[in-house]
């Protein structure tokens, strides 16, 4: 793969797959190298039902049909936990086999991603480096953040993309640019996506609206903080 210019980044999914398709959509209006993704497909509280197995199949089946990116995510993993656990498989059993394709899919998600770009490596995960839990939000003190980076295994990447937080932020710490594209399930923000152009040095966030319209809700550069 050449080095990435401009990607869309996807954030956690939660089973909310009219908004991904959306997001994906823009995909050809960008003009882009790749589609990320933070993971997190199972709608949150996920609860086994036929209705819920089809709709993270379908959630994987679009991520994995656009070539998406993609992390996985805390809820991935519970999810697959869930599954290999043999009272749970017993009593749901008709509903871990409807979901089998989505299955198979958040099991062969890594936790982490490498990726580079024209402007230098992208770590991208779900919390922080393998850490499916662990969150970093807008504002606050850098300190915290400056010492997680430092137990990063390997390289300090330029770029980390990350998501669980549900929260839009570009902020930079010890010269790594941390992106949180937000989410698709509007719980903290309305649902968006962003597209960073790293040979631009940008990144742009997009709300969407009841209409299924994506409209442009920022625009920052890599030392603006959100």
């Amino acid at each position: 793969m050449n080095p990435l210019r401009r990607v869309l980044l996807v954030g956690d999914v939660h089973g909310q797959l009219s908004a991904l398709q959306i997001a994906l959509s823009y995909a050809g209006s960008f003009a882009l190298d790749a589609v990320l993704c933070t993971g997190d497909l199972p709608t949150k509280g996920y609860a086994l039902s036929g209705n819920t197995a089809q709709t993270i199949n379908a959630v994987a089946q679009a991520l994995a049909g656009a070539n998406v990116l993609t992390v996985r995510g805390n809820h991935d993993r519970y999810f697959a936990e869930n599954a290999a656990d043999p009272t749970l498989a017993e009593l749901f059993r008709a509903e871990w086999d409807a979901s089998r394709d989505a299955l198979d899919y958040v099991r062969s998600l890594p936790p982490t991603r490498r990726v580079a770009t024209v402007a230098g490596e992208l770590l991208l995960c779900h919390g922080f480096g393998a850490d499916d839990i662990a969150g970093i939000y807008p504002g606050g003190d850098d300190a915290p953040i400056a010492e997680a980076l430092a137990t990063l295994p390997g390289e300090r990447p330029r770029f980390l993309v990350a998501g669980h937080t549900h929260r839009r932020m570009v902020r930079t710490v010890l010269d790594v640019t941390i992106i949180n594209p937000g989410s698709l399930i509007g719980d903290k923000e309305s649902p968006g996506f962003a597209v960073a152009d790293f040979g631009a040095r940008t990144v742009a966030f997009y709300e969407m609206g009841t209409n299924g319209a994506a409209t442009p809700d920022a625009r920052l550069s890599y030392n603006e903080n959100l």
